[in-house]
């Protein structure tokens, strides 16, 4: 999850990089912080949404054959003598209780991280702002 966050919260800071003038504009047309923070933590929460039903559209069917097929190891292990018998197929488990509380967890993270990124371009004044546009 960490590797995720910081993953996440790099690919907001270059986009809201990217638009320093967007919300520069948007201050100058009154809006407050608190607005243009909710309009960048609904765009990362959108990128959980989407990040998350690709995974689980990619990732069911490959967890569902490997749980009914399962995966052979037995050519890692076929010279090692480790004293006892190792089963060398295994199987994955496909829990949906699970499934949809990391897709939760991943919207969460991406909302955290959208709003971590967007809160040093929403401080200061819209002229000192509007300078650097």
């Amino acid at each position: 999850f960490l590797i995720a966050i910081v993953g996440v919260t790099n690919t907001m800071v270059m986009a809201i990089s990217e638009r320093k003038n967007e919300v520069a504009m948007l201050k100058t047309l009154g809006y407050r912080n608190s607005y243009i923070k909710t309009l960048f933590c609904l765009e990362g929460g959108l990128m959980g949404v989407l990040g998350s039903l690709v995974g689980v559209i990619l990732g069911i069917p490959i967890s569902l054959y490997y749980e009914i097929k399962g995966i052979d190891f037995s050519s890692i292990g076929k010279d090692a003598d480790m004293g006892y018998r190792i089963n060398t197929i295994m199987y994955t488990d496909v829990n949906f209780t699970k499934i949809l509380l990391l897709c939760l967890l991943a919207i969460l993270f991406c909302t955290l991280a959208a709003y971590i990124a967007v809160r040093k371009p929403t401080k200061g004044e819209i002229a000192e702002q509007m300078r650097r546009v």
